[in-house]
């Protein structure tokens, strides 16, 4: 139905937003993308027939940040000397350094390090709202752009994954959303128009850089500053 007067239109950028900082926050209500309503998971949060809208979403929201149980990784304590430097050796760090037990018993837990719920948070960084998935204390930080039209939780499995491949490098992984679900705008009409004009036009529309590309470099690169202090790398 159309906005009464005098009220403004939902701002879908602000109901994803919501929802990331609701999923760091821990909290369970989350907007669910659909036809402009917001639903929460629980009661309504599904079709008559049962399927879930969006599965791979929700799945997400629920708990992919899953923690490894004590039966995943054994407490550096039942294992030889043999077993901690093997281990540490084939999550890809060094024991050379090690020269007492309690010091491979360390580098055995940092080696094992898994990313759990509390690793992902929501902080917004230079008007981008941000997750921040990993290493509180990172040695290396990868920033991850999604892409047009889509949003940053959508890129948080990923990121998840790469964190628990390379948990013994302290990787922090940075995921920052566009409201606007596009960190420039494209003009799609004049892409048509030129596929019409053939392909030399085509070719002469798709190499030239959109006008909002060189204010969004300056911007950028405020913002990858920024991240680079908060981690000092």
């Amino acid at each position: 139905s159309p906005t009464p007067p005098g009220v403004a239109p939902p701002d879908p950028g602000a109901a994803r937003t919501a929802s990331l900082a609701s999923f760091a926050e821990g909290g369970d209500d989350v907007a669910a993308e659909g036809d402009g309503d917001v639903a929460t998971e629980g009661e309504g949060s599904t079709p008559a027939g049962g399927d879930e809208y969006m599965p791979a979403t929700n799945a997400f929201f629920r708990g992919l940040f899953e923690p490894a149980t004590s039966d995943e990784v054994a407490e550096p304590l039942a294992l030889s000397v043999r077993e901690l430097r093997a281990a540490i050796a084939a999550a890809g760090m060094t024991h050379d350094d090690c020269l007492e037990r309690s010091d491979l018993e360390a580098r055995y837990r940092e080696a094992t390090a898994t990313v759990d719920a509390e690793s992902a948070t929501f902080i917004p960084i230079e008007g981008f709202p941000c997750l921040f998935v990993g290493a509180a204390e990172p040695e290396l930080v990868l920033v991850l752009f999604h892409g047009y039209g889509a949003g940053a939780e959508e890129l948080a499995p990923l990121g998840q994954l790469l964190c628990e491949r390379l948990g013994a490098h302290r990787l922090q992984v940075v995921l920052p959303h566009n409201p606007a679900g596009a960190w420039f705008e494209l003009d799609f009409t004049r892409y048509f128009m030129a596929i019409l004009q053939g392909e030399a036009e085509k070719a002469r529309v798709v190499r030239a850089t959109p006008p909002d590309v060189p204010a969004m470099r300056r911007r950028l690169r405020v913002f990858l500053s920024e991240i680079r202090r908060r981690a000092n790398v």
